[in-house]
């Protein structure tokens, strides 16, 4: 229909689809300067990685490649306005509603792509476009760049995207950027004087910064925003934007946390979308787009070093890149969502150092037990993980809802778990263990810091510790047990003719552990029964080096029960649910005893 831009590496034409009739954005990918042509293996990997779908994240239908290898085309909903333009030729700013609206619509945008691991890396105003049909689609110029980008850190991550919301949220209000630098250090000072000067206390590694070292800046005082924009945005809202505004990545706000803020609740309140004035689309005039803003970061040194050094991958990503740093309007949303999401996936461990660790282990955390999801990894149709325990019991997605048919494992989240250590999940009680996801299950079987709640059956006792507080525990406050040593022992029980229930408990010390014997007298099926089980006060994996042997014997007759103990996490009641345990009635148990006492030989042995 007509031609709506062109860049270094494609053009964007107006176009209808023929079935459907639809407008269309049509871009044509320039490839006569690319000897080797457009790889094959970059198309599927672009092809799978935009099928991220949301309702504010323009649409990519699909990747269409002509007879030769020249003619290679990304067919995408047209959307009429960026906002960039637009913003350029408005009259009157935004009203206080339609920036609630707008926020809402790219927060809600930006949750969702850090939600599925995409790191934008490039949001601006020029990169948002508004559509007549009531919704805005998001599609970092030096503008929008997070300071830790600028001051050259070697590690980012999701917080840059937030910074580049907070610097769009107030272009919305003023109509024009916050901070318009004319080089990085020019947008440094900027960036200072406004805010305030960095230090350790509100940055903590600010001063270790690779740009810090080199060079000193003026101290300004802290913060004059609030004397330009406060008095338009009011309380909440200036405490929004100075939330996205913060120097701190690991305290800056959060997409899914600034969607909760009271900003978008209190009055005005967000505009509805049907409400908006409209605008012609000057594209459909013939007329080219204004040129866009600068380009994106290239990902800096740092980034560039980490490149896998398998040359077929690196001349993949090489094309991808070029293409990418042109990439204007719909593209620059499509294409830098494809390469940046690729590298967060594929090259994660490569891209973050330790230092960022944690943040890629927090991808691994199931919905719904908020365990860490170990391999084998399952996922629903849509991509979104949850534990093997968890599976067992849910038939739909808890994230998208979605009907979980069958068990989908995903091979890719498995590869990245492999580089990933992972805490142990008795790290809130010291343990400082970081693991690899073969380590992690044996370690927090023994775990040190494992807290263990007090064994002793039928009391009210709510002391929990380490393991190697439990027997202090049990000889300071239950003095009533009685400890013997060996391997070969009489556990005797006195009064088991006593009414109700009742338990006997005793402790026996040999291989270098410590044993803990419990005989349980309690109703069940009707009829009163006992319950033998012998613990360790230690872990599964070295309750599994043992074997004990419980033996009734009297009047030519004998009982015996063999079985490996159970460790005190477990618990006596699990045994006696399932069974696992010596078990018998009150009449065998009248058999054994000798004036209402019970005897019971019990012997530990080593596996």
């Amino acid at each position: 229909m007509n031609r709506v831009e062109e860049g270094t590496y494609g053009v964007v034409y107006r176009a209808k689809d023929k079935r459907t009739g639809e407008t269309v954005a049509l871009k044509r990918l320039k490839m006569e300067k690319e000897k080797e042509g457009f790889p094959i293996t970059s198309l599927r990997e672009i092809s799978s990685l935009l099928k991220v779908k949301h309702e504010n994240i323009v649409t990519v239908r699909e990747i269409v490649v002509g007879s030769n290898m020249d003619k290679i085309y990304l067919v995408m909903d047209f959307v009429e306005h960026d906002l960039k333009s637009l913003m350029e030729t408005m009259k009157k700013p935004f009203l206080l509603g339609e920036v609630k609206t707008l926020m809402l619509q790219l927060l809600r945008a930006v949750a969702h792509l850090h939600d599925n691991w995409i790191l934008h890396r490039d949001l601006k105003t020029s990169n948002l476009l508004l559509s007549h049909k009531e919704y805005t689609s998001v599609v970092v110029t030096l503008w929008y760049r997070a300071p830790e980008l600028l001051l050259q850190a070697p590690q980012y991550s999701f917080p840059i995207d937030n910074w580049s919301v907070g610097c769009i949220f107030g272009e919305f209000v003023i109509m024009r950027p916050l901070f318009q630098g004319k080089s990085e250090i020019d947008q440094l000072n900027i960036m200072f004087k406004e805010l305030g000067t960095p230090n350790e206390k509100i940055w903590p590694g600010y001063s270790e910064l690779p740009l810090v070292n080199k060079m000193t800046f003026a101290e300004f005082p802290y913060n004059s925003l609030h004397n330009r924009i406060g008095h338009k945005l009011g309380k909440s809202g200036f405490d929004l934007i100075n939330r996205f505004l913060t120097y701190c990545p690991e305290r800056r706000i959060t997409a899914d946390e600034a969607l909760r803020h009271e900003f978008f609740t209190e009055s005005p309140l967000p505009v509805d979308p049907a409400l908006f004035p409209t605008w012609p689309a000057k594209s459909e005039g013939g007329q080219h787009r204004k040129a866009p803003s600068p380009k994106a970061p290239s990902g800096g040194k740092q980034f560039q070093r980490n490149q896998l050094d398998d040359s077929t991958f690196a001349s993949e990503e090489r094309h991808l890149r070029e293409l990418s740093s042109d990439l204007e309007l719909f593209d620059e949303l499509i294409v830098v969502f494809t390469l940046q999401g690729a590298s967060f996936i594929s090259q994660s461990m490569d891209l973050f150092s330790k230092k960022s660790n944690a943040e890629l282990a927090s991808l691994f955390e199931c919905p719904v037990c908020f365990e860490y999801i170990l391999p084998p990894i399952l996922q629903c149709q849509n991509g979104h993980l949850v534990c093997q325990s968890c599976r067992k019991m849910i038939t739909t997605c808890p994230t998208c809802r979605v009907q979980i048919t069958t068990n989908i494992r995903n091979l890719q989240m498995e590869k990245m778990a492999s580089g990933i250590f992972f805490p142990c999940k008795y790290s809130v009680h010291g343990c400082k263990s970081q693991l690899t996801y073969q380590e992690k299950p044996g370690h927090e079987d023994s775990c040190s810091h494992k807290p263990y709640i007090c064994p002793c059956p039928g009391t009210s006792c709510k002391w929990q510790g380490p393991i190697d507080q439990v027997m202090p525990h049990l000889m300071s406050q239950h003095k009533s047990i009685t400890t013997l040593e060996g391997e070969d022992i009489v556990f005797l029980a006195t009064d088991i003719n006593l009414s109700g229930a009742v338990d006997w408990v005793m402790i026996q010390s040999c291989f270098s552990h410590h044993f803990m014997l419990v005989l349980e007298k309690q109703e069940k099926y009707g009829r009163q029964q006992f319950y033998a089980v012998v613990q360790i006060i230690g872990s599964e994996m070295q309750a599994a080096n043992f074997i004990y042997r419980l033996e009734l014997s009297g009047h030519k007759r004998r009982l015996i029960w063999e079985a490996t103990p159970k460790s005190i996490l477990d618990g006596v009641q699990t045994a006696i649910n399932t069974n696992d345990c010596l078990v018998f009635d009150t009449t065998l148990a009248q058999r054994f005893s000798e004036n209402g006492n019970l005897g019971i030989n019990v012997t530990i042995c080593p596996m």
